[in-house]
């Protein structure tokens, strides 16, 4: 859990159910309204969230393209941009 200087909301990863071989989770964001769910968590992998230094974005892991690559996720309006799109399994984003 990370929460940006000054912005009073914290970033949380629920992992739900694994039966050994498929894991999926979701990404919260958890301030003084609740919490509220920034990421689907069906069979999806949403992993590793880190906030830009101004607040505005979460950069994460995410195999909703099929491999672990990076996308981003704009706070305001909860729109998706995938960053990253190669052979490699990127984890652990920082800005």
């Amino acid at each position: 859990m990370q929460q940006p200087p000054g912005h009073g909301a914290h970033l949380v990863e629920e992992v739900e159910g694994d039966s050994g071989t498929t894991m999926a989770s979701a990404i919260y964001l958890l301030d003084a309204q609740g919490a509220r769910v920034l990421t689907s968590n069906g069979a999806i992998q949403d992993a590793n969230p880190a906030w830009s230094p101004d607040g505005r974005q979460i950069l994460f892991s995410s195999n909703r393209g099929g491999n672990l690559d990076l996308w981003t996720i704009d706070r305001a309006n909860g729109a998706l941009r995938q960053v990253t799109d190669d052979a490699a399994q990127d984890w652990d984003p920082a800005f």
